[in-house]
């Protein structure tokens, strides 16, 4: 964990945050943890308004650093909480998904979206992994889900892992996979954000020392099928109309629409919105796009 990470509670319109910056402390060295520092347990307590009616209370943990539970315990009676549970939104997708610099959990923007409108979210949001890799379509394949998302494009760009050639055959393979077990469930494949750098550049990214990140030239390999943002755009819009031809529950969202060169500036590196990014692309997801496949998720 680097830096102070936050725990969340809401409970019957209450909300609160606590953050902490104690527990271990881990020193990376590229991929690898050069050393780990033994730090103190957290402890974070809330003192919500008091009630003599049972009420359902969540505790959203932080979603910046590892979490090992250790207790959890009030001053009241605890019981499991067995109201009708919210129609379950899936959702996969990048760093930009997992949202490291929201500044709480509850600023995680699929998560403030679920809540907005009324689904309990699954996020797997996973930095730098959203590669289209079949163990992940298995797991998705594998959950319960009402809704499932998939925003695709910004990790097989900015590392450079897949062409024009096999990127739409992994993706068509990917949805092939869920569909095995969610025949009819609603699939809404987002196509990427804004990212300056990579719009018309291929990767691998590369960051510049003004500490912003950079796209690459074509190579004068042609045949290569260096990807670009706006050519995944247009293959995951293509895919989609095609596929659409015979599965009526699936749906295709320009991430344009979500964030635009217009909020560029809220990208601080160039590639990851700030807080306040996420934000703005949780307010447009539920104020533009909760249309037939979100009303199909609800029942």
């Amino acid at each position: 964990m680097a830096g102070a990470s936050t725990i969340s509670v809401t409970a019957d319109g209450f909300e609160a945050s606590v953050a902490h910056d104690n527990g271990d402390l881990q020193v990376w060295n590229g991929d690898v943890v050069q050393e780990t520092k033994l730090g103190e347990d957290s402890v974070a307590s809330f003192d919500l308004p008091e009630t003599d009616q049972a009420r359902r209370v969540q505790v959203w943990l932080p979603h910046n650093c590892s979490i090992e539970l250790l207790d959890v315990s009030a001053n009241a009676p605890l019981e499991p909480d067995l109201t009708e549970p919210l129609p379950r939104w899936v959702h996969y997708g990048s760093s930009i998904s997992h949202c490291e610099d929201a500044d709480t959990p509850l600023g995680v923007w699929p998560v403030a979206a679920a809540r907005e409108l009324g689904l309990e979210i699954y996020n797997l949001g996973m930095g730098g992994c959203a590669n289209l890799e079949q163990f992940s379509a298995r797991t998705i394949r594998d959950l319960p889900a009402e809704l499932i998302s998939l925003k695709l494009g910004i990790n097989v760009v900015n590392g450079a892992n897949l062409t024009s050639r096999t990127f739409g055959p992994a993706a068509h393979g990917f949805i092939d996979t869920i569909r095995d077990r969610h025949a009819t469930t609603p699939i809404l494949v987002m196509s990427p954000v804004c990212c300056p750098a990579h719009e018309n550049n291929p990767g691998p990214s590369e960051l510049g020392a003004d500490g912003k990140v950079g796209g690459q030239e074509f190579s004068r390999h042609t045949w290569i099928g260096e990807l670009t943002l706006c050519s995944i755009r247009d293959i995951l819009a293509e895919l989609v109309e095609v596929r659409a031809k015979t599965d009526p529950n699936i749906y295709y969202l320009d991430g344009l629409q979500l964030f635009s060169e217009v909020d560029a500036p809220t990208m601080p590196d160039g590639i990851h919105p700030d807080a306040g990014g996420y934000r703005v692309i949780a307010q447009n997801f539920v104020a533009k796009h909760p249309r037939e496949w979100a009303a199909k998720a609800r029942g």
